[in-house]
């Protein structure tokens, strides 16, 4: 037998019929390659086919397992991040994010059980049961470091009332120690609920040096968790009452650390005690004094001087009758007036002063009562704000009052108001003890009532680093006024040191 000819097969006769058909088929067939790598290469066209095929299932299978592999790191990954996430909390704040999910899962049950919810007779949007359209209160619900805050919408018949009346039962249902509810915007109502007493943790802030909006400075932490502020803007009074050691003095440089940045706030500070406790402030003010007498009376009635200065030029200079049009600035500044123990220079009892007290309680109340319009702020601070340590005449017209611990109900009334006694709950008279020190009682502007807040500590080595540092913008506004005006005054301030100068 010979040899085989190419494209016969086995047992095939070169030059046969078959031998013949197969190579024209071979001629004309098309030769498929298969893939680079891929295994079971044959000439033969249907053995190349089947190679082919399994390359591509085998291609097909990998990619599978390679996604499969790369969802399985993906979801460990996001696992890692979560687990350490939860680690980076504290225990507190792992209470709120499980009450969080608890709320959010519950909440249409409480509601129905708590009667929040209403019986839709007119349509058919709602949770159907047993034939009746029941409507439950939308939620939505965050956490935070003391607990959650739910946005809860009204319903026919459901509003505010009803959600404070059943306050404590939602509290209870939550396991929160206390339930807080507020009016977000017309629709919503809010629910702070407390795992925690934000008055009961310790506040320590330093002073980072940036000036603060005169329309939001800083006071505390309220009863509810939330930074608590008051506007300047057309405030001509604030008094500051409570007993000693309490927080008076940290707040007042706190608000100090707040302004001194600005060189469109200046400084005067009367401190009826007499100690060091604003000596490392002195950098800063223009005007500093201690507790004795005739010193405080002649840089009071320079104060009322320069108020009065300040009315007559205020249209020529400013083109109004109110610097909060515009605003203070540094050549027509804030001036900030502090007086502590402010008893000191308006008590009559010592038959020696009595002349000047009278006549400091006076420029007092000019102060207070007109200094609004011309940018003249007096704050003041004192153990006991009785008609004997201020002037009533002094103390009623002050738009901001805050109280720190007294042991009185008259005391009390005295800092914050008759209204106080319709509040015995959140009365400065509760606030006796170590453990309230730094927690203060006041009506803030826009919130009903009374309002508990934590004060900051103020290291003073923060706020007299930052006192001097600032010391450069320091001016006598007697002088600024005097520029302003072009013509020659004879006001006259005390500056820091004691010395009597004129502008």
């Amino acid at each position: 037998m010979g040899a085989h000819a190419p494209g016969a097969t086995s047992g095939e006769v070169p030059g046969s019929s078959g031998a013949r058909l197969d190579a024209r088929v071979a001629a004309v067939a098309p030769v498929r390659v298969a893939p680079a790598g891929a295994p079971g290469l044959h000439v033969a066209r249907d053995g190349a086919v089947r190679a082919v095929g399994a390359g591509c299932r085998m291609t097909g299978s990998m990619t599978v397992w390679a996604g499969m592999q790369l969802g399985a790191l993906v979801l460990v990954l996001c696992a890692v991040v979560r687990l350490l996430w939860w680690w980076s909390l504290t225990p507190t704040e792992r209470r709120a994010v499980g009450l969080g999910r608890r709320v959010r899962r519950r909440w249409g049950a409480l509601a129905e059980n708590l009667g929040l919810c209403y019986e839709d007779r007119s349509s058919e949007v709602g949770h159907r049961e047993e034939g009746r359209v029941i409507c439950r209160p939308r939620i939505r619900v965050r956490w935070d470091p003391y607990g959650v805050v739910a946005a809860v919408a009204t319903l026919p018949g459901v509003g505010i009332e009803e959600y404070r009346k059943h306050a404590r039962f939602i509290a209870d249902a939550w396991g929160c120690h206390a339930v807080r509810v507020t009016r977000l915007h017309p629709g919503v109502v809010r629910l702070r609920g407390l795992l925690v007493d934000p008055l009961s943790e310790p506040y320590v802030m330093r002073p980072d040096g940036a000036a603060v909006d005169l329309a939001g400075l800083h006071v505390g932490r309220d009863e509810w968790g939330e930074e608590a502020t008051i506007s300047l803007t057309d405030v001509s009074g604030i008094t500051i009452g409570g007993l000693p050691g309490y927080g008076k003095t940290s707040l007042v440089g706190h608000w100090f650390a707040q302004l001194a940045p600005s060189a469109a706030v200046q400084f005067a500070i009367l401190d009826g005690k007499g100690g060091a406790d604003y000596a490392d402030l002195g950098d800063r003010c223009f005007l500093r004094v201690d507790d004795e007498m005739e010193e405080a009376r002649g840089a009071l009635r320079g104060l009322y001087d320069l108020m009065r200065a300040r009315q007559q030029a205020i249209r020529s200079v400013r083109g109004t009758a109110n610097v909060w049009r515009d605003g203070p600035s540094e050549d027509w500044p804030l001036v900030v007036v502090i007086v502590d123990e402010s008893h000191t220079y308006v008590q009559t009892g010592r038959k020696q002063f009595k002349e000047a007290a009278e006549e400091n309680g006076w420029h007092l109340e000019q102060l207070v009562k007109k200094g609004r319009s011309v940018a003249m702020l007096t704050i003041l601070v004192t153990q006991k704000q009785t008609a004997d340590a201020i002037p009533t005449a002094v103390r009623d017209v002050c738009q901001f009052s805050l109280s720190y611990a007294c042991k009185t109900d008259d005391a009390a009334v005295a800092a914050l108001g008759a209204d106080i006694r319709n509040h015995a709950e959140v009365s400065p008279v509760r606030l006796v003890g170590r453990e309230h020190v730094g927690v203060a009682v006041a009506s803030l502007p826009g919130r009903p009532g009374f309002t508990r807040i934590r004060t900051p500590f103020v290291d003073e080595e923060h706020v007299a680093e930052l006192a001097r540092r600032t010391a450069a913008l320091r001016r006598d506004p007697a002088h600024l006024l005097t520029g302003c005006t072009g013509s020659s005054s004879t006001l006259r301030v005390l500056t820091v040191g004691g010395d009597e100068g004129s502008a």
